[in-house]
């Protein structure tokens, strides 16, 4: 049994609309992890929360010797779960190791495993990449090793053949403490700038070094430092320099983020943040089981009454601000921001973020996460609108969809009893011209046995809903894709 909600084993999906009819398709993922599972009806490769199982065909001394010789299986699962993104022509199943697995995604075949180590010294990156309208793909992998985050750049007219053999290493920014790298899963970019959080989530090296030897899921080798700040490292794109002052400010976590773009000298960077990791506490299964949805008492006394919601915020860079900027006043001249920026004595500058929401939204909602904008119009650029999933009390599944108006503060929500959406995907209208003309796509579950799954679609303006589509199976809770 695997304990966590982000190790179940990765199943495609795919959804065909062609006048009026929806297609609906779906094939697991022929993973290492999966086909080793299978073939051996165990869990062969450790996932985020769940430990690998001892092969009952080896002796306790040969178990003990292969703790010294870990493979490269054992250190970075495929059962890619997260995402799916696109390198040059290929479409890949991704998650926050080395590992892509490119699909077919007409067929949804497993075509063949990519080891972005081979191609470039990193130990991770993130399963949320950027690429850029010319197609220029960019990521952040860590380095454990030389004590380093590398920000990875693939060119769009990559001549190999495959695209992911173009990776190069665009810049290397050093790790605050070596013994404490941080763990990410997504990073900002405008359009001149890639902006990486570095969170107080950390590593533990003596764990990662020993970690065959305790036998435990990815998730035991990192905790939340809370006497750490977080530390903004901007990177410019054009030189592949990274900013020389420090900004930071106080701890907190973030997964997924929104936008971020350049306006009147100044570096706008919008994500979904919380003030520490207890959220992933709420995504094991046991602690899910044990919580009855009607049951108050039984809730107050669980982690998830305890755990730090995810919320939109915006953090400012002024981009102009040099050692000799005035110190303890705002630095930021945007108008319509509450952030602040100020330079502290020791050269750093000390960051306050603002709340994109309207405080009425609390009262309806318990979290706000899996962000989508009209991102390929507006990544990187001034933007308006983005939708998002919003969480009830008991924190997993989302119960509703919200869109969001950056400018305004103002929200519309789509909410239907027992009925559980994806995150929201947003497409945009063949010749639209505003940026919120299109619709937004959605995969709707239930409980209720008399609530079959839907594909729901709302109108990306109105937010009201166009139509909706049943699917005569149950499916899983789905995590991140993307419109091809």
């Amino acid at each position: 049994k695997y304990n966590h909600w982000f190790d179940g084993l990765a199943l495609l999906h795919r959804f065909d609309f062609d006048n009026g009819v929806v297609k609906y398709h779906s094939k697991f993922l022929r993973s290492d992890s999966y086909v080793q599972a299978l073939e051996q009806n165990r869990i062969v490769i450790s996932e985020f929360g769940t430990a690998a199982t001892p092969d009952p065909c080896k002796t306790v001394f040969q178990r003990f010797v292969s703790h010294f010789k870990p493979s490269p299986e054992e250190i970075a699962s495929d059962n890619n779960i997260v995402s799916i993104t696109r390198i040059g022509d290929g479409v890949y199943a991704a998650n926050d190791t080395v590992i892509l697995r490119r699909i077919d995604h007409n067929s949804l075949d497993t075509i063949e495993r990519v080891d972005m180590s081979k191609l470039i010294t990193i130990h991770t990156s993130t399963a949320h990449p950027h690429t850029m309208p010319d197609g220029t793909y960019y990521n952040i992998g860590i380095n454990f090793k030389a004590g380093c985050y590398h920000v990875i750049e693939i060119a769009p007219d990559s001549k190999k053949d495959d695209p992911v053999e173009g990776a190069k290493i665009l810049h290397t920014i050093p790790m605050e403490s070596r013994m404490h790298p941080a763990y990410f899963h997504s990073f900002n970019m405008s359009a001149n700038y890639i902006i990486f959080h570095e969170q107080p989530l950390r590593f533990s090296m003596f764990k990662v070094m020993t970690w065959k030897l305790f036998k435990s899921g990815v998730d035991a080798l990192m905790s939340f430092h809370k006497n750490l700040k977080s530390n903004f490292h901007v990177c410019d794109k054009r030189t592949g320099e990274v900013l020389p002052l420090k900004f930071v400010s106080e701890p907190f976590v973030h997964f997924h983020v929104i936008n971020s773009y350049e306006e009147s000298g100044h570096l706008i960077i919008d994500l979904c943040g919380a003030g520490d990791s207890s959220g992933f506490d709420t995504l094991y299964l046991a602690y899910l089981k044990g919580i009855k949805v009607d049951d108050e008492e039984s809730y107050k006394n669980s982690k998830l009454s305890k755990a730090q919601r995810s919320w939109p915020i915006r953090f400012v860079i002024p981009l102009d601000v040099t050692k000799e900027s005035p110190k303890n006043t705002n630095l930021i001249t945007l108008a319509g921001t509450t952030a602040t920026a100020m330079l502290k004595k020791d050269g750093s500058v000390y960051l306050t973020c603002e709340s994109l929401i309207p405080e009425d939204l609390r009262s309806k909602t318990c979290g706000m996460d899996f962000p989508q904008i009209n991102y390929n119009f507006y990544n990187g650029k001034p933007y308006r609108y983005c939708y998002f999933t919003g969480f009830p009390e008991f924190v997993i599944p989302p119960d509703k969809l919200i869109k969001l108006d950056v400018k305004t503060k103002t929200t519309q929500i789509w909410q239907e009893d027992e009925c559980y959406p994806s995150e929201p995907m947003f497409v945009p209208a063949p010749d639209a011209t505003r940026e919120d003309e299109g619709v937004v796509l959605s995969v709707v579950i239930s409980p209720n046995k008399d609530k079959p799954t839907f594909v729901l679609v709302l109108d990306g303006e109105s937010f009201k809903e166009v139509g909706r589509a049943s699917i005569p199976c149950d499916i899983p809770l789905g995590v991140h894709g993307t419109f091809i």
